[in-house]
């Protein structure tokens, strides 16, 4: 049985019916060109051709490509929608066969060209009219089943995204984190509606850009679906515009709108809408839907996407209450546990360690440091600290007069430094440390009683990492840690002083039991290398108007004295120090003394020289030096000046005894000389004991001098 002997079957209303309820049935348009070149194929001989207006059936960003070209290419479908109405092409043969003909006749719906049919038989035979009519029955129920379906499916379409709008809120209710809350929407819409790309940005506070959270991809051939994450300042291209005005941008076409700023991960973009969140007249942040079709968003879409607008930024307003509230009880909890924790300890590295620990812990900062002030000795220096870099910083210090880096800024100047992004700041200098990643810094300087103590420096990879409220509670933070900081130095100046105490005990007790001078110099060497930071000590002892070598620890003393002969500035200076009243402390920019120059330091080493008397008399200087520099302070001052007196003592004491030895053998020698006088008779005799102990009396008379 031929097509056309079976087309009868068709003119039954059931058949015609049940033909259109497939149609409408078919999940997708390309479902329904299938079914229809399947049923006309069965039905007229010939080959089966159609067209359809696919913008009239198309919903917003399906995943399946184009199926037909924007006119028809067949010149008889061009020619029956040009007419309106079937047309036929009919040509015989020499022996009356026909030839090369087709048929084509508009699909139409109440005035509305919803597309063409055409069957071509290129050896023929010519359409009958039974035919024909059948064609126009077929276009017919086409066509009313194309606009139920189109209509079937925009109710479904609209569903989705009244669902959708369910959805977002429903799944966003209880999220707490902007991050996930992002990721779960823009994951939701592009899923649903097929968009190209979505994405969700915040706007930072107190800054000029915005905050790339999220962002979902259709998948794209031979590439797996990814996130790309934007760049953006606010008030540049359609995103940032759309902040800035807290208004939507809306392009059908963005090759033609000036205000598009191509991206090269999104190539395929042919339109575009940005939506602000926005709470009351407050932009929290954008929505941003891109399209790789042109006008691609319907009116309708537009409704649901503000309506899903709304709900983002309300969840997202929600999840920032959160956020500020939970990192205020972060902030609150931080303060009680570094109060805990510095009352727990005396000991300045553990406690410091402790908090440095404790706030990456909280916050997950990249490098949280903590240092020492120390203004006598014009130093900064690295004590404890969280992060990569902590280990390689341990032993580093800093001059407080460098002129640049934000850390001796903060020393000197005792004021907070906040920079979101360090490269605009001027005092900003980059770590010596690799990795030089960091992008933001908030440096607190540690007071106690108006006098900067330490400096707490965090710093984050991320820029616009702090906010005022950091700035608050890292402040007070900073008050705890330099109570903190002042409580274990006055612990470890106790035992210092103990230490010290016990030093000049032992020192006294050498005095005390007549020890001789060389035992006395000795020992104070010994306490001073002990208690001090100290690489070279010397004692200078002042005899008949010139200073000499006395003693020395860690230096060649022979190496050590022939420098200072051989270098008259040198022992210039140390005259100068036996004259001083006070401690001479060593400046950097200072030339070197005698100790540097034999051990060959750099220029910025540390040295300290104190004299020795007892009331007006002079009697040498102690000298110390340290291959570092701002070694000696205050402390080691008073110290170094105290044991200078006990040796000015020990000194003048053995001066003293040796003195009365002399005295005491004087005293013997004339007694001899008397004795002699009176018990011996012979002259020779007399003059041989005086000639015998006149030398004793010189000597004695020497010593006297």
């Amino acid at each position: 049985m031929t097509a056309a002997s079976r087309s009868p079957l068709l003119s039954d209303w059931r058949d015609m019916a049940s033909f259109g309820e497939q149609l409408v049935s078919a999940s997708s348009l390309t479902a329904q060109h299938d079914r229809i070149i399947a049923v006309v194929s069965n039905l007229v001989e010939g080959d089966v051709n159609i067209w359809l207006q696919e913008n009239l059936f198309r919903l917003p960003n399906l995943e399946e490509g184009p199926l037909f070209p924007e006119q028809p290419s067949l010149q008889g479908m061009q020619r029956a929608l040009k007419a309106g109405k079937v047309r036929t092409k009919q040509k015989r043969g020499r022996k009356s066969v026909s030839r090369g003909t087709w048929a084509a006749i508009p699909i139409v719906e109440q005035g509305i060209v919803l597309g063409a049919l055409q069957i071509s038989r290129p050896k023929g035979p010519e359409f009958k009219q039974e035919e024909l009519d059948l064609l126009e029955r077929l276009a017919g129920v086409i066509a009313v089943s194309l606009i139920a379906s189109h209509r079937l499916a925009v109710e479904r379409f609209r569903l989705n995204q009244l669902d959708l709008v369910r959805e977002v809120s429903a799944q966003i209710a209880n999220v707490l984190k902007v991050d996930e809350l992002a990721s779960r929407v823009t994951e939701l819409i592009q899923r649903t509606f097929h968009y190209y790309y979505v994405a969700i940005f915040t706007l930072r506070e107190k800054s000029a850009s915005l905050r790339f959270r999220s962002s979902a991809m259709a998948p794209r051939p031979g590439k797996r679906k990814a996130k790309v994450a934007l760049e953006v300042e606010v008030g540049e291209g359609l995103i940032g515009q759309a902040a800035a005005a807290g208004e939507r941008i809306l392009a059908d076409d963005v090759r033609q709108d000036p205000r598009y700023r191509f991206v090269d991960s999104l190539p395929e973009t042919r339109s575009e809408v940005v939506l602000p969140l926005k709470i009351g007249d407050r932009v929290l942040g954008v929505l941003d839907i891109q399209s790789d079709q042109s006008n691609a968003f319907h009116p309708n879409d537009l409704l649901i996407l503000g309506a899903l607008a709304d709900t983002i930024a309300r969840a997202v307003e929600g999840a920032r209450l959160y956020g500020n509230l939970r990192r205020r009880a972060d902030h609150v909890t931080l303060v009680a546990e570094v109060s805990k924790s510095v009352s727990s300890s005396l000991e300045l590295n553990t406690l410091m360690n402790n908090v440095a620990a404790l706030i990456q812990e909280r916050f997950g900062y990249l490098y949280v440091h903590l240092f020492t002030v120390h203004l006598n000795r014009r130093l900064i220096e690295y004590q404890a600290g969280s992060g990569t870099r902590s280990k390689d910083l341990e032993g580093y210090t800093l001059p407080l007069d460098e002129p640049e880096g934000i850390i001796p800024w903060v020393a000197r100047e005792g004021k907070v430094i906040l920079a979101n992004d360090v490269k605009k700041d001027k005092r900003y200098r980059a770590s010596p440390l690799p990795p030089e990643n960091t992008h933001s810094e908030l440096c607190v300087p540690l007071i106690y009683d108006e006098e900067v103590v330490g400096v707490l420096d965090i710093q984050s990879d991320k820029r616009n990492a702090f906010s005022e409220d950091d700035r608050l509670i890292f402040e007070a933070v900073a008050d705890n840690i330099a109570t903190a900081i002042h409580n274990a130095d006055l612990y470890r100046s106790e035992q210092w002083r103990r230490q010290v105490a016990d030093g000049l005990n032992e020192v006294a007790g050498l005095i005390s039991a007549d020890a001789g001078v060389d035992d006395v110099l000795e020992a104070i060497l010994s306490e001073l290398d002990r208690n001090l930071p100290v690489d070279i000590s010397a004692i200078w002892l002042l005899e008949d108007d010139e200073l000499y070598l006395a003693a020395c620890h860690n230096c060649d003393e022979n190496l050590l004295e022939q420098a200072l002969y051989n270098s008259p500035d040198s022992y210039d200076r140390l005259m100068n120090a036996l004259y001083s009243e006070t401690p001479l402390l060593r400046k950097p920019s200072d030339p070197i003394w005698i100790t540097g120059l034999t051990a060959g330091f750099e220029q910025d080493y540390s040295a300290l020289a104190v004299p020795l008397r007892v009331g007006e008399q002079p009697y040498g200087v102690i000298t110390l030096a340290h291959s570092t520099p701002g070694r000696y302070g205050h402390e080691a001052q008073a110290m170094t000046t105290t044991f200078a007196s006990y040796a000015a003592v020990a000194i003048e004491n053995a001066r003293l005894y040796d003195s009365a030895q002399e005295q005491a053998y004087a005293s013997a020698a004339l007694l001899q000389v008397a004795q002699a006088v009176v018990s011996l008779n012979d002259v020779d005799e007399i003059l041989g004991t005086i000639i015998r102990i006149l030398p004793i009396l010189v000597g004695v008379e020497r010593a006297a001098l």
